[in-house]
């Protein structure tokens, strides 16, 4: 027998036990304590085993019950990683955190997915499909789309346009259009090069679309993240956060110098969770998960490890993180400082050591 599948398991084992020397965070039952700043993350295991189709992202449901897996090729896998870990799996193709979205209810999932194409046209038609795990049913909402349309939460159902925001949509959760009200909105980006260096990206509301950032020549990363109050959207990352009010469209700088990807907001929208990578130009050499006060604009570090760690998730109730890192998808509880000191909940650093490099080779 090869030694390759032992290996492995011996560093996935490391790995957890590195992220379980981490101090636990007291009164996980209760959740997070009101205010309290993030400080590292604690008792991490795999969730999900992706070596036979890599994980693309991952969607907490609103109620932090059920995980949305997007995968490459292996379909939508659905867990609730805080109860059994039952896991159900729907077809699907390539599916990205960004072609999916929760009702707000959290009773149903949305994504988008593309059609194949056939001999008797030339351009791809796209088609929006609906999960409802409660029924663990699955069926097409809107077939045939001429665009590769983007689902969005709305009160009451889900928006969708064009990819240049126009041609809005709103629907409830039968398919009928949604009356046009303000609080009908989402954020949409549109590339205006084939290279996607230089974009738009636009808050769309039934009666059109307003824009929140244009940018020439730009080598940023989209992230489109509206915050739990949905008053704020964070639009752009790396090398920095921009951060922009939905009210008058100013936007805020935040974390300048990291590269800010995958970014997700803390329940309470008070602290911005981020990877940050480094590397050499030819590969990443490490990528960490950090977390920035919206408030103070002061950065900590929550991950200290050799392991790439990106791709995270934050449970809607602030208890746990989705990240994916050696292997597959893992979930670690958040510890949060609740002294004002800066360290964990428990008087020591929430912080884990730095340990042993894992062999690149052997993920």
């Amino acid at each position: 027998m090869s030694g390759l599948p032992v290996r492995r398991r011996a560093f996935a084992l490391l790995f957890a036990c590195l992220i379980r020397a981490l101090p636990s965070a007291a009164g996980v039952d209760e959740g997070p304590p009101t205010g309290a700043a993030p400080t590292g993350l604690t008792n991490a295991r795999l969730l999900h085993d992706d070596r036979d189709g890599g994980c693309t992202g991952f969607l907490w449901s609103p109620d932090s019950r059920w995980l949305a897996i997007g995968t490459a090729g292996g379909g939508i896998v659905l867990q609730r990683p805080c109860e059994n870990d039952t896991t159900y799996t729907f077809p699907a193709g390539w599916v990205g955190p960004d072609r999916m979205c929760w009702s707000i209810d959290g009773r149903s999932l949305y994504y988008s997915e593309d059609l194949p194409r056939d001999g008797s046209r030339w351009r791809r038609l796209y088609r929006i499909m609906k999960i409802v795990p409660g029924s663990l049913s699955q069926s097409c909402f809107v077939d045939s789309l001429p665009w590769p349309a983007r689902p969005h939460a709305v009160p009451g159902g889900i928006g969708f346009s064009d990819t240049h925001g126009e041609h809005p949509l709103f629907l409830d959760e039968s398919g009928t259009p949604l009356e046009e009200t303000e609080s009908l909105f989402f954020v949409q980006t549109c590339w205006r090069d084939e290279w996607g260096s230089t974009l738009d990206v636009y808050l769309v509301r039934p009666s059109g679309r307003t824009p929140l950032l244009q940018e020439e020549g730009g080598q940023h990363r989209l992230l489109q993240a509206v915050s739990p109050a949905r008053d704020r959207a964070i639009v752009m990352g790396t090398p920095a956060l921009l951060v922009a009010d939905l009210d008058d469209g100013e936007a805020r700088v935040y974390a300048e110098g990291y590269t800010c990807e995958y970014a997700q907001w803390h329940p309470e929208g008070d602290w911005v969770f981020f990877s940050h990578t480094t590397d050499d130009g030819h590969r990443i050499l490490t990528s960490d998960i950090y977390a920035v006060s919206t408030a103070t604009g002061s950065v900590r570090r929550l991950t200290d490890t050799p392991v790439i760690e990106e791709r995270i998730a934050v449970s809607p109730d602030g208890r746990n993180m989705v990240f994916r890192a050696t292997r597959g998808a893992w979930i670690a509880e958040i510890v949060y400082d609740s002294t004002g000191t800066g360290e964990g909940t428990n008087g020591r650093p929430g912080r884990e050591p730095r340990a042993e490099r894992y062999e690149e080779n052997d993920e």
